[in-house]
């Protein structure tokens, strides 16, 4: 499992990149997780725009989560993804369990 953390007019820390794979780890150390890659990319554009964090984790065999947010600062914005990252990647799970799609169905009816 590879984690990848990118910047976009944004200066990726050891301590980002700490606090990030921090918040994936619950995901990241499940021996049951189908989680192949995590690409993480940081973008601050210049002006008002606020910080922008983008998450994108591929499933084994095939797949992926894709997850972003902003907020005023770019620890909020990293926060508030990984949070929407984890979710996701729960209910992905409760997905691919078997039966999964069953229950996923029978719980839109």
């Amino acid at each position: 499992m590879a984690l990848e953390v990118h910047g976009r007019n944004v200066l990726v820390t050891p301590y980002l990149a700490e606090r990030i794979e921090r918040g994936l780890r619950p995901a990241l150390e499940d021996p049951s997780s189908a989680i192949e890659r995590v690409t993480v990319r940081l973008e601050a554009a210049r002006g008002a725009a606020a910080p922008l964090c983008h998450i994108f984790v591929s499933l084994r065999p095939s797949g992926g989560v894709v997850v972003q947010d902003a907020a005023p600062s770019l620890v909020s914005a990293i926060d508030a993804a990984v949070t929407r990252a984890l979710a996701a990647l729960r209910r992905e799970a409760r997905r691919r369990a078997p039966g999964g799609l069953r229950r996923a169905y029978a719980a839109m009816e």
